[in-house]
């Protein structure tokens, strides 16, 4: 059970007098318990403006590739952006890249 689902399960309900677990399958739930240091999350601060977004910007080219279509060729760059892990990292135009980025082909070269 995820946590969410968990922290709702477990969730006092006034108006029936029990955890929503508890109506359901007639006993308490047992409680979330984490034993593995491993299984923490650690956070990441992430700078947010006053609307409460960030910024992505591209950290690293990590592969590059040529897809010969019909009408010609299509370049695609593997690009890190901030806040994500390689694992994250996604295709993008290499035109679209150099015309909003140009500075991030500084490092190719």
């Amino acid at each position: 059970m995820d946590l969410i689902e968990f922290s709702y399960n477990n969730k006092y309900h006034s108006g029936i007098g029990m955890t929503s677990f508890e109506a359901l399958h007639g006993k308490k739930c047992r409680s979330l318990y984490v034993s593995d240091p491993k299984h923490v999350l650690e956070v990441e601060n992430i700078e947010l403006d006053k609307a409460l977004t960030y910024a992505e910007v591209p950290m690293e080219i990590l592969d590059r590739k040529v897809c010969n279509k019909r009408n010609g060729e299509t370049v695609l760059l593997k690009v890190l952006w901030t806040n994500h892990n390689v694992e994250e990292a996604i295709w993008e135009l290499d035109e679209a890249m150099r015309e909003r980025y140009p500075h991030i082909f500084d490092q190719i070269r």
